[in-house]
């Protein structure tokens, strides 16, 4: 019969309260076996004479560190290759939760390294028992070890959109809209322009009198994305626009233009369907609040004010980076 490794562990911590080193033997020799792991603080574990054992050194700042590494050897073949592992923990995991968490490691490690360096005949049945004792292990190793976080990654995008707008100019106009935008997967900032082209509205009282109405607003914003890379994802946005409305006025004994300057601040909720991996199709609702509204007028009297509130609807095509 032959007996799953042992393994002599030291645990090289500062002032370790009594039952770190009983949990790590506990769980050790859950994986492992009864009394298949010795636990020493402070010093080399004794040797076993006749007892070829694997030797492990646990090392960590105190009894409830954030981080804590481990040394694994076989000093009966000293040719092989030490094995070296380290773990961080998280604030809020109690300290016996720390130290099972190594104890199971240490007897992960061992038994990944025993099965490796002493493989059996193919029909073996005691194979197969390692086999599934090492699978085992590589499981509880990878449970051990906090998921790798994931880098921020810089993302672009250039779109452009067609727009509806009311509450910018008389009545309800179509427009253009040019955007870039630059973050991570899930906040990006961005700058656009929207361009809303001529709109002529005559005066009530007098059909004759009238203008013609041109925006182009340039605005700064940002916005959160849910979905990340998904292929329909959601986008919630904020900002300000600077709006430069030009307005020529006809009909009137002296018909001259106007370029009036005012500001905007807007929220918009959108919904993005990738097509391809540099294609994406978005569409967006957005409501607007004016700042310091204008209001114009012809010889007939007042004929036109901004309105306080406004909106936008785009559909366009956006180019991811």
């Amino acid at each position: 019969m032959i007996l799953p490794p042992c393994v002599s562990i030291q645990l090289n911590v500062s002032e370790p309260s009594p039952a770190s080193a009983a949990i790590i033997e506990e769980r050790c020799d859950a994986v492992l076996g009864e009394a298949r792991c010795q636990v020493t603080v402070g010093q080399p574990p004794p040797a076993q004479e006749g007892v070829a054992c694997w030797t492990a050194t646990v090392a960590a700042a105190g009894d409830a560190p954030l981080t804590a590494s481990v040394l694994l050897r076989n000093p009966a073949y000293p040719d092989r290759r030490e094995v070296r592992r380290s773990v961080e923990f998280r604030q809020r995991d109690a300290p016996s939760d720390r130290w099972a968490t190594m104890g199971l490691l240490i007897a992960a490690l061992v038994t990944i390294e025993e099965h490796s360096a002493n493989p059996l005949p193919d029909d073996s049945e005691e194979r197969a028992k390692r086999e599934r004792d090492a699978q085992r292990a590589a499981d509880l190793l990878r449970a051990s070890q906090p998921p790798p976080a994931m880098p921020s990654r810089f993302v672009m995008d250039v779109r452009a959109a067609g727009l509806l707008a009311t509450g910018m100019m008389p009545g309800v106009v179509w427009g253009l809209r040019a955007e870039l935008a630059a973050g991570t997967r899930h906040v990006v900032g961005l700058a656009r322009v929207s361009y809303l082209p001529s709109r002529t509205d005559s005066a009530p009282t007098d059909m004759r009198e009238g203008a013609d109405f041109r925006l182009v607003a340039p605005g700064l914003g940002g916005c959160w994305i849910g979905g990340g890379a998904r292929r329909l994802s959601a986008r919630l946005c904020i900002g300000g626009d600077l709006n430069i409305s030009k307005v020529q006025g006809f009909g009137v004994s002296l018909p001259t233009g106007h370029t009036v300057d005012w500001g905007a601040l807007w929220a918009g909720i959108g919904l993005q369907l990738r097509l391809f991996s540099h294609a994406v199709l978005a569409a967006s609702l957005e409501g607007t609040a004016a700042i310091a509204r204008p209001s114009f007028t012809l010889n007939s009297g007042d004929f036109y004010s901004i309105p306080p509130f406004g909106a936008y609807a785009s559909l366009g095509l956006a180019v991811p980076y």
